[in-house]
């Protein structure tokens, strides 16, 4: 599917199928779109079932949209974080770190939301919203990065990360 590529593109083909790791990436994003990040309750595994319960609800259109987003979003996080997107690491000299699923979380989801226009917006100053996200990533023991690496289901580190990044994003946007 076209999803699927923009999937493995973004994610540098290093989340495996054989163990079904990409479903857990992609149940997350379902779960987050359809259900607001504020009304998120612990467990996580409860809340991506119920996250996963929603999707019989949507009509053919509900479920294109989705397909759609989670692609742009997809092609978004390429296109501003390259070999990066859904990574902790903050230069190029260290090596590639593993794809994050907090990371992946906010920002498959967040990106998702955005309209066409501000997607655009986000690519003119992408270079800005990556150093702005990798700063955060410096700064030793601060929430932000303590909400992308520890404790990443409970209720305060999920409310956190997603209205941290949100904020990050707003920023690159000038009519937000």
């Amino acid at each position: 599917t076209v999803e699927g590529k923009a999937f493995v593109k973004a994610t540098g083909g290093k989340i495996r199928t054989d163990r079904m790791q990409d479903r857990d990436f992609a149940t997350r994003f379902v779960a987050f779109y359809l259900i607001d990040y504020s009304d998120y309750e612990p467990d996580m595994d409860s809340f991506l079932n119920k996250g996963m319960g929603k999707i019989k609800s949507l009509s053919n259109e509900q479920m294109q949209k989705l397909k759609d987003d989670f692609r742009a979003a997809m092609e978004l996080a390429w296109d501003v974080f390259g070999e990066d997107a859904f990574r902790k690491r903050v230069n190029s000299h260290q090596p590639k770190k593993p794809i994050n699923k907090a990371i992946f979380e906010v920002f498959s989801v967040l990106f998702a939301k955005l309209s066409e226009l501000q997607r655009l917006e986000i690519r003119a100053r992408k270079s800005i919203l990556k150093e702005h996200f990798k700063l955060n990533l410096l700064i030793p023991g601060n929430l932000y990065l303590t909400s992308l690496s520890t404790g990443t289901a409970l209720k305060e580190m999920v409310q956190y990360r997603f209205t941290f990044t949100e904020m990050l994003i707003k920023q690159n946007l000038p009519n937000a």
